[in-house]
């Protein structure tokens, strides 16, 4: 009889020879060869690191093929993106919009934009198909083999279309091919066909630890410029005389020598008076991960107070009690010194960010950090009644969280509707149904799927609806449309709206758009008024589009918003209250709601620290009407405020749906459907 152990050495050998198989089948081809009928590596025109035309091409496969040789899935995938596209550049491209008959898209491009683009044969789909491992196959130069929806699947070998041109600098009908990873990165498209690769990895530069007086303010003014150029809403935050007396006293702040650490503690001030819920400045440095040191009690700032918010078991009788000093500083104390800590990604005078980063985040801000010499030094609380304690600063063990089951009420708040499919659609009673809603970042498959279930609870006359859009931070506007002509009859309330960007065109350097090229043709100047607009076709009430040939939801609708709710959501939420088709519950919104700025993005990488941002380009105003519903400045604000609170905090289910809940059964019960102030 086999030993125990020989058992055991065999049992590993067997692994040991089917994991060394694995791999050796991993590394041979796993992709099939674009072209039907075609072997692996046949009729490239070019590879990564060839020259078309004294330009280098650093990720692309160029495929030759007949015009009309049938285009084929490499893989099984998800349709990912599918639109009409004409490179200028290997890395510039124009796209647009593909959602029908091939033919009839290419010349409505070409009646619009001929005088931007060459030769119309170069105009052609792309379709990126998602793999399984998270990565995208592009593939260029097409005629669609039918119209394609983003989230449809396609099996590997399944007709994609035909060979038309791929790019104005190759005469002959071909396909480009390329490949980026689920991050976005570009990938190696040569070795997954069993291809001797030629693709080489761009080198990214380390940035520098330490920077001179002259490289920051290099930056900081690179900076400037850029945000005084592109950005068209600076001044709803100050004039241009207040914004460059500012910048000049922030560089006149700058020390002979700073870590990149310190750059961007200072850019963080920056970004304290320059913020936007579009705009992103990436002022963080990386660091090695660690166990955070947190306090037995955990301090937040609740109506304009200091409580303890979350404690220890051995604590948790202190839960609540007012905290009048912490380490002997008051509140106005503290918030004295700089909250370097938090970023501010809100717009104008939305008041909803802070309150809820001061509710969850207060132990961070920089007057508390300052307020200690070590991490692992106590915090000493002086409570409303006298009491004085320091309390302990302990590790925080993600197997035993400090707080017990507090924390979940704590994360709940910060994580609640952030849906792993992104969306969840239920009917929670005979009369009330739900959508969650994680993002406007939808396919066409889902979006379709959001549709009929609102569709059908209009066909099964469903009273209410609450549609929750809780840190949901907005996104594709065709979703947005999509939904809302679902909730809204075609007469809507009238609303002046518009665009404007300051220039068709810009100076600034960007790392994604072309210097001085034109990128907003059609917009026009106004006689006193700065930068160019785009006015609507028209501003009747009624939306663009072919005559609803369904119904419109008859039924009450309950939005759910807080902090986290931005753009996309904002417009949402904005049209129901402005409508009057339900209500609006919770918190108000980040974006504001009579304008923001989205769109179209800068992105500007600074020279010497390497940090960048992203910077909208075009402010978008929805509605001008200023009145007590609507306060300017402000986001959307709920119609039911149910403010941030220990309550909820300590609740065990979701605290604002319940809430809504009890709040659609009393107007049901009542029959109350009118719309409160």
């Amino acid at each position: 009889m086999m030993s125990h152990v020989l058992k055991r050495m065999f049992l590993a050998l067997g692994l040991l020879m089917l994991w060394a198989m694995q791999g050796h089948a991993q590394e041979g081809p796993t992709l099939l060869w674009p072209i039907e009928g075609k072997q692996a590596g046949e009729d490239i025109l070019y590879r990564p690191q060839d020259y078309i035309d004294r330009e280098l091409n650093l990720d692309n496969l160029f495929i030759q093929a007949p015009e009309g040789s049938q285009v084929v899935c490499p893989t099984d995938a998800v349709v990912r993106s599918i639109s009409l596209s004409y490179y200028s550049s290997l890395t510039q491209t124009m796209g647009f919009p593909l959602g029908g008959d091939f033919g009839v898209a290419v010349a409505e491009v070409k009646a619009k934009y001929a005088s931007r683009l060459g030769p119309i044969r170069y105009l052609a789909a792309q379709i990126g198909l998602k793999m399984k491992d998270g990565s995208t196959i592009y593939i260029s130069g097409l005629r669609p083999a039918r119209p394609f929806k983003t989230g449809q699947r396609v099996s590997r070998g399944e007709l994609l279309g035909t060979v038309l041109y791929s790019y104005h600098k190759i005469n002959e009908p071909s396909i480009s091919l390329s490949i980026s990873s689920a991050q976005g990165k570009p990938r190696d498209p040569m070795t997954p066909f069993g291809l001797k690769t030629t693709y080489k990895a761009p080198v990214v530069s380390k940035p520098k630890a330490t920077l001179s007086r002259a490289e920051a303010e290099a930056d900081y003014r690179q900076l400037a410029q850029a945000i005084r150029e592109l950005y068209p809403s600076l001044e709803d935050l100050m004039s241009l005389d207040e914004y460059d007396r500012f910048v000049e006293a922030e560089i006149a702040r700058l020390p002979l020598q700073l870590s990149r650490r310190e750059f961007g503690r200072i850019l963080s001030r920056y970004n304290r008076q320059i913020h936007d819920s579009h705009l992103f400045i990436d002022w963080q440095t990386s660091s090695s991960p660690r166990t955070p040191m947190i306090p037995e009690i955990m301090p937040s700032k609740v109506g304009g107070k200091l409580v303890a918010l979350l404690a220890s078991k051995r604590l948790e009788r202190y839960i609540g009690r007012e905290i009048t000093h912490i380490n002997g500083r008051s509140l106005s104390e503290l918030e004295a010194l700089e909250d370097v800590g938090q970023r501010h990604i809100y717009d104008a005078g939305v008041r909803s960010v802070l309150e809820r980063n001061h509710f969850l985040k207060y132990f961070f801000t920089e007057g508390i950090q300052l307020s200690r010499k070590r991490e692992s030094d106590p915090i000493r609380m002086t409570f409303a009644d006298g009491e004085v304690l320091d309390v302990p600063m302990l590790k925080q063990d993600i197997n035993k969280p400090l707080y017990g089951q507090s924390l979940q009420g704590y994360a709940r708040v910060q994580r609640v509707n952030r849906h792993k499919d992104r969306f969840d659609l239920r009917v929670l009673s005979d009369t009330t149904a739900y959508i969650g809603l994680s993002t406007f970042e939808l396919n066409e498959v889902e979006t379709d799927s959001i549709v009929a279930f609102i569709r059908e609870m209009t066909r099964r006359r469903q009273p209410a609806l609450v549609i929750d859009l809780r840190n949901n931070p907005g996104g594709a506007v065709e979703v947005l449309e999509a939904i809302t002509n679902e909730l809204l009859p075609r007469e809507r309330v009238a609303v002046k709206s518009y665009s404007m960007v300051n220039a068709v065109a810009f100076d600034t350097p960007t790392l994604n758009l072309v210097q001085g090229e034109p990128i907003f043709e059609g917009y026009k100047p106004i006689e006193g008024r700065r930068g160019l607009y785009l006015l609507p076709q028209s501003q009747e009430a009624s939306p663009e589009g072919e005559e609803r040939t369904t119904e419109v939801y008859p039924g009450r609708v309950y939005v759910l918003t807080d902090a986290g709710s931005a753009s996309a959501s904002t417009e949402l939420a904005g049209s129901i209250k402005r409508n009057r088709r339900g209500l609006v519950i919770g918190r108000e919104t980040q974006s504001a709601y009579h304008c923001f700025t989205a769109q179209k993005f800068a992105n500007v990488g600074l020279k010497h620290s390497h940090f960048y941002a992203v910077i909208p380009l075009v402010r978008c105003v929805f509605d001008e009407t200023v009145d007590e519903r609507f306060p300017r400045g402000r986001g959307v604000m709920p119609d039911l405020h149910i403010p941030l609170s220990l309550e909820e905090v300590h609740s065990e289910g979701d605290y604002l749906l319940e809430r809504t809940l009890q709040q659609i059964r009393q107007d049901l019960r009542t029959g109350d459907t009118s719309i409160h102030p």
